[in-house]
């Protein structure tokens, strides 16, 4: 369900609703609730996210890897801060701890980790 998040990053809800319902699936036959039972307890007493809850989830810890110097060089590479761009050190941006986010043309760019992350990270305020 976790694997490769970024790709999930921004999809319609009905492409997110098979991988909805196989986490329904799982929650019903993890704590032996019947088929009709409502779910939405049983996701709070076993403390699951929905999907797009835990894709949001695992973009903003990557990001607060990056942030704070724990992630890997190669998604440390990925997301560029706005301090390291030339000529933008002096923006109000760089000063908030902002990263770039790069121009994409495709739906498949816009949910890439070097647009998804900086986007969640300047929601959230990772910084």
């Amino acid at each position: 369900m976790d694997y490769c998040n970024a790709v999930l990053a921004d999809l319609p809800d009905s492409a997110l609703a098979p991988l909805q319902r196989v986490l329904h699936a799982a929650a019903h036959f993890v704590a032996d609730v019947g088929p009709r039972d409502h779910i939405t307890p049983t996701l709070l007493s076993l403390h699951w996210l929905l999907v797009r809850q835990r894709i949001i989830y695992k973009l903003c810890t990557v990001m607060h890897s990056v942030v704070h110097g724990q992630a890997p060089s190669y998604i440390y590479d990925i997301v560029m801060p706005v301090t390291r761009l030339p000529g933008c050190a002096h923006l109000r941006s760089a000063h908030q701890g902002h990263y770039d986010v790069p121009r994409v043309d495709t739906g498949l760019g816009q949910r890439s980790f070097a647009v998804a992350g900086p986007v969640l990270g300047t929601v959230y305020h990772l910084s």
